[in-house]
Parts: structure tokens; sequence; C-alpha cells
């Protein structure tokens, strides 16, 4: 077994079970309540509040490519498959968890 320029090719590494395939995903529950105030039958206030990420998921994102182990490399040092950053933070985006309070003056 060869590579197009003849180099012989190593043997696939043996994954973890758990090891995930495919894309990154992003897992976020959100949570918004709202409360409204009617001063008349045109006036009226709403108090809105919100949570992004309410369980606070760590949305990891970047996982590495696959790292093919070479003689004497041992299991341990080999980074295949491991998340290198978190998703950015803007709210809804699946970032750390974050509140968002709101008025609303409706006439």
């Amino acid at each position: 077994k060869f590579d197009p320029q003849g180099t012989p090719l190593g043997g696939v590494a043996l994954l973890p079970a758990d090891t995930p395939m495919g894309g990154d995903s992003v897992i976020s529950q959100d949570v918004r309540l709202t409360k409204t105030f009617s001063f008349n039958e045109r006036l009226k206030l709403d108090l809105i509040g919100e949570v992004f990420n309410i369980f606070n998921v760590a949305n990891l994102t970047n996982v590495g490519s696959l790292t093919l182990p070479t003689d004497g490399t041992p299991a341990s040092a080999i980074n295949t498959f491991r998340p290198t950053a978190r998703t950015t933070s803007v709210f809804g985006t699946g970032g750390p968890r974050a509140f968002q309070f709101a008025v609303k003056f409706r006439f």
C-alpha cells in the first residue's frame, strides 16, 4: 500500500468507541418569559427575560483531523479528533450561558 508519490502508508489507527465522526454540532436550549401589562385598550408594556444555552453546554469546535501514529509514538501523544476552540459567544449561537432583559412599550 503506497500513496501516489510511492511513500508507504501506515496502518489505520484504532479509534475509541466514543470518537465523534462528522461535523460540529451546536446544542443550545433557550427560554423566553414575557409578562404583558395593559394600561388601556391600546397601551401595553411587555417585560421580557431570555436565557440562552440555559444548561450551559460547552459547544466545542475545530475538531482536529485524523493523526496516524508513527513507530514509537505513545497513544496518549496523538491528538485525534480533539476540539480546540469553543463556538462564538453571540446570543443564541451556542456560546456560554447568557441572559437578556428587555422592556417593550406598544401603543
